[in-house]
C-alpha cells in the first residue's frame, strides 16, 4: 500500500516541480560558490574588467537569442513552439575564458535582455527552461574543459554538454513546459499544436512528443550549437591575448 502510494506520487505534477526545484537550487549553489571563489582570488578591478567582456559577449548572445531558426527547416512535423537559437555560443566562449560563474551571469543578462526587447511568447516558461538548460550546459562544459585546456578536452566538454542539454531539455519539457501550457491555455489547444507529430493521440501525447519531437529537437539544437562553438572557440583562442582579454589562470 505504501509502495503504491509512493508510485502514484512519482507520477504527480507535484513530484515534477519538487525535482525541478531541487535541480535548480543545486545549479544556483554551484554558480554562487564558483563566483565567490573567483572574487576571492582576483582584485576588484580585474573582476570589473571581466564583467565588461562578459557584457559585450552577452549583448551578442541577446541578438542570437531573439533571432532563432524554425526547427521545421530540419524536421517538418515539429510543433510551432520549438525554435533553434545560437545564444549559448558566446556564453560558452565566456566560460572557456573565465569559468561557469561568469557564464551564469551572461545567461541572466541574455534572458533579461530578451524579455526587455521582445515580449515572451511562452509566458516566461520557455525562458525559464532556457536558463536551466543553459546553466546545466555551462557547468558541465566548464568542468570538462578546464581540467586541462586542450583540443581534446574541448571536444569532450562539448560532447558532454550536448548530452546534458538533451537530457535536461527532455526533462524540462516533461516536468514544466508541457504541463504549464496545458494549465495556462488548455489541453485541446496544446494537443492541437502537436497533431502534426506522427502517431500522437490524446492518450500517448506526452511520450510521443518527448520521443519523436522533443528529443530530436534538442539533439539537433545542441549538436549545431556545439559544432559552431568548437570552431568559434578554436578560432578566437589565438586572438584573445592580442585584443587584451586575459584568460582564467
Amino acid at each position: 500500500m505504501i509502495l503504491s502510494a509512493f508510485t502514484d506520487f512519482l507520477s504527480t505534477q507535484t513530484f515534477k516541480y519538487i525535482m525541478t526545484g531541487i535541480f535548480m537550487v543545486l545549479l544556483i549553489v554551484i554558480m554562487i560558490y564558483s563566483y565567490r571563489k573567483e572574487r576571492a582570488s582576483q582584485s576588484r578591478s580585474y573582476v570589473i574588467k571581466r564583467l565588461v567582456v562578459v557584457a559585450i559577449f552577452s549583448a551578442i548572445s541577446i541578438l542570437l537569442y531573439i533571432f532563432g531558426i524554425d526547427i521545421k527547416l530540419f524536421i517538418p512535423f515539429m510543433p510551432p513552439f520549438l525554435e533553434v537559437h545560437f545564444s549559448i555560443i558566446p556564453i560558452l566562449l565566456i566560460v572557456s575564458l573565465y569559468g561557469p560563474a561568469y557564464g551564469g551571469i551572461a545567461i541572466i543578462i541574455k534572458t533579461l535582455g530578451k524579455l526587455i526587447l521582445v515580449t515572451s511568447s511562452s509566458f516566461g516558461v520557455g525562458e525559464l527552461a532556457d536558463i536551466i538548460i543553459g546553466v546545466s550546459v555551462v557547468t558541465v562544459f566548464s568542468y570538462f574543459y578546464h581540467k586541462k585546456e586542450s583540443t581534446k578536452n574541448l571536444i569532450v566538454a562539448l560532447v558532454m554538454s550536448s548530452l546534458v542539454w538533451i537530457v535536461v531539455g527532455v526533462f524540462i519539457n516533461w516536468s514544466i513546459i508541457i504541463p504549464f501550457y496545458i494549465y495556462t491555455v488548455n489541453f485541446q489547444a496544446v494537443f492541437g499544436m502537436m497533431q502534426m507529430i506522427p502517431g500522437i493521440t490524446k492518450t500517448n501525447y506526452m511520450g510521443i512528443y518527448l520521443l519523436v519531437a522533443c528529443l530530436p529537437f534538442n539533439a539537433i539544437a545542441s549538436i549545431l550549437n556545439m559544432l559552431i562553438a568548437f570552431f568559434v572557440i578554436k578560432g578566437l583562442s589565438p586572438l584573445i591575448p592580442q585584443i587584451g582579454i586575459t584568460k582564467n589562470n
